[in-house]
């Protein structure tokens, strides 16, 4: 049989595939769309980090700390759920895993912008005596970021491992830097 015979057909079932409507569900996993719970946990992750951000940009004395507590919890929370939902999921396209990109980009710029946030708010969170509880917070943060990223390491393909590792290794060091500012 020639290769163009063989390209013909897998073109032919990619495009069926593709072209099924998703509501269509399919007895097995086969048509499961990992990649966009995926996303949309990270996205999810995000917001509470927007949050979390705002909570703490805004906080002038103690009376912030139970919101910022809460937020925190929840963003510790979202990105836990992400790596449940990564763990259950199958194993993702090299395709897949490249459409994550924007989505880490942009998480990443938010944890950055965070981080900037916590950074400024020094003085205050000395001053509230708060530095031993934000540090152990921050700790659960680095612990729940770095198990996303254990996970998510076995369900990206080979050929996306390392751009994977990459981001993984940014946010670790980024939250790894807030951890020795606070401890400086």
């Amino acid at each position: 049989m020639k290769f163009s015979n063989y390209l013909t057909g897998f073109v032919s079932l990619a495009s069926f595939a593709a072209a099924l409507p998703s509501s269509v569900s399919a007895p097995t996993d086969l048509f499961r769309r990992s990649a966009i719970e995926i996303r949309n946990a990270l996205e999810a992750a995000q917001a509470k980090a927007v949050t979390l951000g705002d909570l703490f940009e805004a906080a002038t004395d103690a009376s912030a700390i139970p919101g910022i507590e809460t937020a925190g919890a929840d963003l510790v929370a979202s990105i836990n759920s992400a790596e449940e939902i990564a763990a259950a999921s199958n194993e993702l396209t090299l395709i897949e895993a490249l459409g994550f990109a924007g989505t880490v980009t942009s998480l990443e710029g938010t944890i950055d912008d965070l981080v900037s946030v916590v950074e400024e708010k020094k003085p205050l969170v000395e001053e509230i005596d708060y530095v031993d509880e934000l540090l152990a917070y921050l700790t659960e943060l680095q612990a729940a970021t770095n198990a996303f990223g254990v996970t998510i390491l076995t369900k990206v393909p080979d050929a996306a491992k390392s751009i994977a590792q990459g981001y993984i290794d940014d946010l670790n060091e980024t939250l790894a830097e807030v951890v020795a500012y606070y401890t400086s």
